[in-house]
């Protein structure tokens, strides 16, 4: 992860009400998470089963 290479690549998503209330049941539902810091990345929202954040970058995705 990292920030975009220029301004212009930095982007804003349009959120409903509907689908932000969702994504905050989500926070709440998922439990105690693991604290988890990824190049100073931290507060991911999905999660995998053992409460890590989804890593990509390995075969299994966590």
């Amino acid at each position: 992860m990292d920030v975009p290479k220029t301004k212009s690549g930095a982007r804003q998503v349009p959120m409903s009400d509907k689908v932000y209330e969702a994504l905050k049941r989500a926070v709440k539902n998922r439990g105690k998470a693991a604290a988890v810091n990824i190049d100073g990345y931290k507060d991911f929202l999905f999660l995998n089963q053992n409460g890590h954040s989804i890593q990509y970058d390995t075969p299994s995705g966590g």
